[in-house]
């Protein structure tokens, strides 16, 4: 049964939690490490140094609430 929880639910959350992480790295981080970042990434600072993520321009979230 561990093996189980292990391989249905553990190894998904693992997988999906680095793939969250990895989005919020910025852009010239990939260069440094490519096996852990696959993702160019997406969080920029504008000109006011406010944290914006956007992935398309369509979807853009600024600051941090």
């Amino acid at each position: 049964m561990e093996r189980f929880y292990i391989i249905a639910v553990w190894i998904p959350i693992l997988v999906s939690l680095i793939y969250a992480v990895a989005i919020l790295f910025p852009p010239g981080a990939r260069a440094k490490a490519p096996v852990l970042l696959w993702d160019n990434g997406f969080l920029e600072r504008n000109e006011n140094s406010k944290y914006s993520i956007c992935p398309r321009l369509s979807i853009c979230s600024e600051g941090f609430v």
